[in-house]
């Protein structure tokens, strides 16, 4: 037998697989300086239903955790944008409400692809859940 390093067929820029497992839990195979990671994590939330409620969208799921956020944050990082939701919690479920207003204000995210490459007209913030310090 030969020990030897595994390596992705795509090369290092190879997206990681995730298999959800239940109970909270998921698989991410990936690869890291060259190498094969396997990782098993516990996700903090999991949105399973989402509604329009006039002026917002309100965000339904449950916390297969220990951790209970306190509020959402929606960070655009193109623009420093922070847009904090709080979070309505009943046992092991959550809801969050978010204002499209809050969004509309956003600074578009610069294109920075050759003018060839069609500009996308929604651009991606950066989810967060805030929590209460441990203590």
């Amino acid at each position: 037998m030969r020990r030897a390093a595994v390596r992705a067929a795509d090369g290092p820029s190879a997206q990681s697989l995730v298999r959800e497992l239940g109970d909270g839990l998921r698989l991410v195979v990936g690869y890291s300086k060259g190498r094969l990671v396997l990782r098993i994590k516990e996700y903090a939330a999991r949105v399973e239903a989402h509604r329009r409620d006039g002026g917002d969208v309100v965000l339904s799921g449950s916390l297969p955790g220990r951790v209970r956020p306190r509020s959402l944050r929606l960070t655009h990082p193109h623009s420093g944008t922070d847009v904090d939701c709080p979070v309505a919690l009943t046992d092991d479920r959550f809801e969050v409400r978010v204002r499209l207003a809050d969004l509309t204000g956003v600074a578009p995210t610069p294109h920075l692809a050759p003018k060839e490459v069609e500009r996308r007209t929604a651009s991606a913030g950066r989810p967060t859940s805030c929590c209460p310090t441990a203590r």
